[in-house]
């Protein structure tokens, strides 16, 4: 993946599941402030929540737990009443 000079607002990835950890570190590089990251399947249909999971579901697990651990938290303005 190509990361030299570039700055996007909005990124989508959609790519080999065992890859997103990576695919989110280039991402970050990438990102302008304020940037949106969205990732396909980190749900899985709740397959994430299996006990005994494929190994595809086991790299979405995995990845959702290194984006729990980065994540900035996001607060919207209350709206007036």
């Amino acid at each position: 993946m190509h990361t030299s000079g570039t700055i996007g607002d909005f990124f989508y990835i959609d790519a080999n599941k065992r890859g997103y950890a990576d695919y989110l570190e280039a991402a970050l590089q990438m990102a302008a402030p304020g940037a949106l990251l969205a990732f396909d399947n980190t749900l899985s249909e709740g397959k994430v929540l299996d006990q005994d999971p494929k190994p595809f579901v086991k790299a979405i697990q995995a990845f959702n737990q290194k984006v729990r651990q980065q994540a900035t938290p996001l607060k919207t303005p209350s709206r007036p009443p």
